[in-house]
């Protein structure tokens, strides 16, 4: 069957695991397109690119590191944010 179960898997199933398995398999097929989407702009940017980077850096996952400058306005809106929830929150209860 298009879930990859057998129809006497799927006839033993109730209604909420048809459901459970179904969720899965939209999942899995939203991330395995979301990844050939990436995989072809990649394609594309190395294409139009004049000069490839090396191998080692475009297999880098290391994240680039954040300067305390960065770090102060992430912090400073990560803040104001959770004022602005706690106030919410307590204008409702």
């Amino acid at each position: 069957m298009e879930a990859g179960q057998s129809p006497a898997t799927f006839w033993s199933l109730t209604y909420r695991e048809i459901a459970a398995v179904l969720k899965g398999v939209i999942a899995r097929r939203t991330r395995e397109h979301e990844e050939r989407i990436w995989f072809a702009w990649h394609i594309e940017a190395f294409h139009r690119m004049k000069r490839l980077p090396s191998l080692a850096k475009a297999l880098s996952r290391r994240p680039r590191r954040q300067s305390v400058d960065e770090q102060m306005a992430i912090a400073m809106r990560w803040n104001a944010h959770m004022n602005r929830a706690a106030k919410r929150k307590g204008a409702d209860g």
